[in-house]
């Protein structure tokens, strides 16, 4: 993702990371050495020990399992309620959610990112 964010140099895009035990070994501290990779002002970063953003997402998704490794665009129209709201885009690293999303691409993400903002700019809705 840090190429992905080098590669759109633009105030409309904001990223949210959100770290959480995922894998042995997993932890607050691991997550805040590895945040130093993200230089980047549209960068915010949150631990979520218990994982309850990962459980919203399963839910959201129809997943098997929490949600990990998982990437959103969303619309600057999407509104968030209480519940999590349906990405306009996403991709992951989960190989058990094959069937509901792209595998990552970094590329892929990137041009549909770009696309996202350029619709935004013409001022389509």
């Amino acid at each position: 993702m840090q190429t992905v964010l080098k590669n759109i140099n633009s105030a409309d895009v904001a990223s949210y990371f959100i770290w959480m035990p995922c894998i042995m070994g997993d932890s607050r501290d691991e997550a805040v050495e590895r945040v130093s990779e993200f230089q980047d002002p549209r960068v915010h970063n949150y631990w979520d020990d218990k994982r309850i953003s990962g459980d919203a997402w399963q839910e959201r998704l129809g997943l098997s399992s929490f949600a990990w490794d998982t990437y959103f665009i969303f619309d600057r129209s999407v509104v968030w309620h209480k519940n999590v709201p349906e990405p306009t885009f996403w991709m992951h690293q989960i190989r058990s959610a094959e069937d509901k999303a792209p595998f990552l691409d970094e590329k892929e993400f990137e041009s549909r990112l770009k696309t996202i903002l350029a619709i935004k700019d013409k001022g389509v809705q």
